[in-house]
């Protein structure tokens, strides 16, 4: 892998320079020397970055142009995540609360908080993934703990029991690991889990987990779901990050059927993060300290983490 591949593959997703619009981002807070970009979330249109007091600030892609201010009481926002038709954003913290605020740009009007989610307190929010349709959000957190939450106004689904019978899935804690969760996944019904020490599959629809593999890891390497486009018909795979910079391809029933092996296309390249989240809950964090920064989404591009060597 060239040197020019890997720019273009993380400029796409990484901020590489700051140039001349880029320096724009940086307009609302620049006579702050308290306030701090967290995290950040792109759409097609839009640009939102959430900053260690709590607030959101949002601009247009093209040029750069600040346009919104969100306020927010919960501080330490962590990570934000876009639905799917880009109007609203779920925000979650360091304190384990998710807030999900409707946009309201094209109407001209203020943003609006729609929903606001409690599962989590104490821990720390580590990822958040929407279903295909934006109308549920799934919450992971560093206590290994997976949430569901619909959107006001729509019913909970329906889903199969084990004896046949059909009964609502009510909003809640739907799975917990014994590991802090990594990163979520989502297609069609089907839920991909990575914790530190597995990566696991949930069928929404039968309510069955599958592990991926079999041999258990250490560290905080992700998963994702990668729809294999040369394939007829086109099917799902999983993709689930290693020690020692491999990567496992593997079905959705969980079996490993290919190992990547990317060392030596790593090597000499520089994946220092550019924001940090901290797996740990704000309490039990009294100072942050550079080495427990991690950052969930490094390669988003297959969103796999921390490709260890």
């Amino acid at each position: 892998m060239s040197a020019s591949t890997v720019e273009s593959i993380r400029g796409v997703y990484l901020p590489l320079e700051v140039n001349q619009y880029a320096k724009r981002l940086y307009t609302p807070i620049k006579t702050s020397l308290r306030i701090k970009y967290s995290c950040f979330a792109v759409s097609n249109h839009l640009i939102v970055l959430g900053a260690n007091t709590g607030a959101v600030y949002v601009f247009v892609k093209q040029p750069f142009n600040y346009i919104s201010f969100i306020p927010n009481k919960e501080r330490d926002i962590q990570i934000i995540r876009f639905s799917p038709d880009g109007k609203c954003i779920a925000i979650g913290t360091g304190s384990g609360v998710v807030i999900v605020w409707e946009l309201n740009i094209s109407h001209l009007q203020s943003s609006k908080k729609i929903l606001e989610v409690s599962e989590h307190k104490g821990s720390c929010v580590s990822d958040m993934v929407w279903d295909n349709k934006g109308q549920q959000l799934f919450i992971g957190d560093s206590h290994g703990k997976i949430s569901t939450a619909h959107m006001p106004g729509l019913l909970p689904r329906t889903v199969l029991s084990a004896a046949g019978g059909i009964r609502l899935r009510k909003p809640g804690i739907i799975l917990v690991c014994e590991t802090p969760v990594v990163q979520l996944d989502y297609d069609s019904d089907h839920l991909l889990v990575s914790c530190k020490h597995k990566s696991a599959i949930m069928n929404l629809k039968r309510e069955e987990v599958t592990y991926v593999g079999s041999q258990e890891r250490d560290g905080l390497f992700g998963a994702c779901f990668y729809r294999d486009t040369q394939s007829v018909p086109n099917h799902t795979l999983v993709l689930s990050a290693r020690p020692k910079a491999r990567i496992w391809k593997a079905s959705l029933d969980g079996k490993v059927k290919l190992t990547y092996k990317l060392k030596d296309l790593l090597h000499g390249v520089d994946i220092t993060p550019i924001f940090g989240v901290s797996l740990k809950p704000k309490s039990e964090r009294p100072g942050d300290k550079p080495g427990d920064q991690n950052i969930p989404n490094i390669l988003k591009r297959i969103r796999v983490i921390k490709l260890v060597h």
